[in-house]
């Protein structure tokens, strides 16, 4: 070998990629429907091992997949959980509704949950009933190895690392992308009988003044869901995770003194709704998408 020739760097790590898609369900009229959740305990007959689970409204059915080092993988196993899910729920006059809202008006029906209870709390009727009606795509990416703990779910401050670095810059990246990825995915033009914006959920769902639409979910609570801003150092994503965390739980104690903080949100990495954010999975998350037809996802 030439000694003139250059090494090839070395990869840091082979990461895993995951998916999450949910979707409305609607009965063989057309109409939205709160039958969602029955639909769960006969998937997991069917298939026990099948990734799903109920989400916020009772219209509203969340399916995942088995992660995997190779992109396909993960999207077949989401596609053979899905085409199960569609022939059961015909079976039951249902059908899965492949966008991210309905065109038509309809009061949704909220899920029993303590979190979701302590949302509705927060928020109010109007913005968790916003949240009832749009369904999103949650891509999944393992973090750099080393930088999460897995036993406390929670991140590792490392001094002047590489990995560490390379956490900041995806982070970034994932941020610098959702424009683009939320226009490719978008199914949501119109919202309760409107048409409200080109992504309607995106306007409904983050909300704020930047879109124009402050009623929205996280009209005022931008910290929480809203896209956060560019991060220069692990040191400012820590004190954006910490500031973050505070600022619920003083939410949740506003709306209810009584409650117990620690045991609704037992890990910091479980507050935050935000499109972009590090999990409690040891995952960095994209989840500012709308769902759409798997062969757009």
């Amino acid at each position: 070998m030439s000694p003139n020739r250059r090494k090839k760097p070395k990869t840091l790590k082979r990461s895993m990629t995951g998916m999450e898609a949910e979707f409305h369900v609607i009965d063989s009229t057309g109409r939205i429907s709160s039958k969602a959740q029955d639909l769960i305990p006969a998937l997991k007959y069917i298939k026990e091992s099948i990734d799903v689970t109920k989400e916020v409204g009772k219209n509203i059915i969340e399916f995942g997949c088995y992660p995997d080092f190779v992109t396909y993988n993960p999207a077949i196993d989401l596609i053979t959980s899905l085409e199960k899910a569609n022939e059961l729920s015909r079976s039951n006059g249902l059908l899965l509704y492949p966008f991210a809202t309905y065109p038509g008006r309809f009061e949704p029906e909220l899920s029993e949950k303590p979190t979701y209870n302590m949302k509705k709390k927060i928020f109010g009727q109007e913005k968790i009933n916003h949240s009832c009606r749009v369904t999103g795509f949650h891509h999944h990416y393992s973090l750099p190895k080393g930088v999460f703990d897995y036993e406390t779910k929670t991140l590792k401050l490392l001094r002047k690392s590489k990995l560490e670095r390379t956490m900041i810059s995806s982070y970034n990246f994932e941020i610098a992308a959702d424009p683009a990825l939320t226009l490719f995915a978008q199914s949501s033009p119109f919202y309760q009988g409107i048409h409200l914006a080109k992504d309607s959920r995106m306007v409904v769902y983050r909300g704020g003044k930047k879109l124009g639409y402050p009623s929205g979910v996280y009209g005022r609570l931008q910290q929480i869901g809203g896209l956060p801003p560019y991060k220069h150092t692990a040191t400012d994503l820590f004190s954006s995770l910490s500031k973050r965390w505070a600022r619920w739980k003083f939410e949740v104690k506003k709306a209810n003194p009584k409650a117990d903080f620690d045991r609704l949100y037992p890990y910091k990495l479980d507050i935050g709704w935000n499109p972009v954010k590090l999990n409690k999975h040891g995952t960095l998350e994209h989840r500012g998408m709308d769902v759409n037809f798997m062969s757009v996802l």
